[in-house]
């Protein structure tokens, strides 16, 4: 079994294909601490047993670069330097190397005084090293097809020596920061209640089915709070069902992030997979599908839609890819146009 070391990093510290809709400041912090006042001995103290240092005390441009932007008196301990690089398990080459190192704040007269950071700044290059983190990150972007990602945390497998990205997407291409970090605040299924699911949409191919359920009643007014309600138990229909198929670390990522493209991340034999949750009251098959779910499911291979029909019924899980999708009939229902 593969010796392999994880390092969580801040979520907030190392993102990309996120738009910045603020007016100003949200960007990435590029650093998590290691060491703060007396707290100590979390995940990133591990650091120091990754085999990865380099003698940087020989190279003084590289100190320089590694320090030009502090705003407080510091000193470089440890510095990383990784060319073998993978996203989510799957290695990825761009002829860069990525560096990430080790600043201790020294100035006995501060606050922060001790205080130690694990950074790992985009703009750091250096080329007597082949050292070039943004041309990494854009490489992890183009592995990624652009979609809006974050970086969760660093692993180091010392079998294969490779330093591994874990990502995880959160929306689509330049998604607003404003849609991705303000569900971490607690808001999510507000969000989700209001923008994530276009009840609209299905009004005219669920109503007759949620009647037959659920009583006339049912109508404009109380559409939305019936599909939520639904939604919810899709939820665990599906969930089951990646369960009883094998599926391990499942994740519901749009209960973090409403704006995501994707419902599930999921690892099945030791594969990450993602799949689109659709669902209908009704027994017909036909899923509403956004531009950018279309791509999702072209563009990444391990990627399917989990239908659940007849729901409140059998609630039967139809699982469909790519390349059933490609068979099925397509009826547009709306175009953009611009200028």
């Amino acid at each position: 079994m593969a010796h392999i070391l994880s390092f969580p990093i801040d979520i907030k510290s190392l993102y990309w294909n996120i738009f910045n809709d603020n007016e100003k400041g949200h960007t990435c912090t590029v650093a998590t601490p290691i060491k703060q006042g007396k707290t100590g001995g979390g995940p990133l103290e591990k650091i120091y047993l990754v085999p990865k240092q380099i003698d940087f005390q020989k190279h003084e441009g590289l100190i320089r670069e590694l320090i030009k932007n502090s705003k407080s008196t510091v000193k470089v301990n440890n510095v990383f330097v990784f060319d073998k690089l993978s996203v989510n398990g799957i290695p990825f080459e761009c002829g860069k190397s990525f560096c990430f190192f080790v600043k201790e704040e020294i100035d006995s007269t501060k606050a922060q005084f001790g205080r130690t950071k694990l950074h790992y700044p985009i703009t750091l290059k250096y080329d007597d090293l082949d050292i070039d983190n943004r041309r990494v990150i854009n490489a992890i972007s183009d592995a990624l097809h652009g979609y809006g990602f974050v970086i969760e945390e660093f692993r180091y497998d010392f079998d294969n020596d490779v330093l591994d990205f874990r990502a995880l997407i959160v929306g689509y291409p330049n998604i607003p920061y404003s849609k991705v970090f303000i569900n971490k605040k607690g808001v999510g299924f507000k969000f989700n209640t209001i923008f994530g699911y276009q009840f609209g949409d299905t009004y005219d191919s669920e109503i007759i089915a949620i009647r037959k359920k659920h009583g006339e009643e049912i109508g404009p007014n109380n559409f939305g709070d019936v599909l939520n309600a639904a939604r919810e138990k899709a939820h665990s229909i599906a969930i089951s069902f990646l369960e009883k198929s094998g599926a391990k670390e499942i994740r519901r990522i749009s209960s973090e992030y409403p704006y995501s493209v994707y419902d599930y991340q999921y690892s099945l034999n030791g594969t990450l997979h993602h799949s689109i949750l659709k669902f209908s009251f009704s027994q017909m098959v036909y899923v509403d599908l956004s531009s950018f779910q279309v791509r999702m499911l072209n563009e990444f291979e391990n990627t399917s839609i989990l239908f659940i029909r007849d729901l409140d019924g059998c609630n039967d899980v139809v699982e469909l890819d790519k390349t059933r999708i490609a068979s099925m009939r397509v009826m547009l229902n709306e175009f953009r146009y611009y200028e």
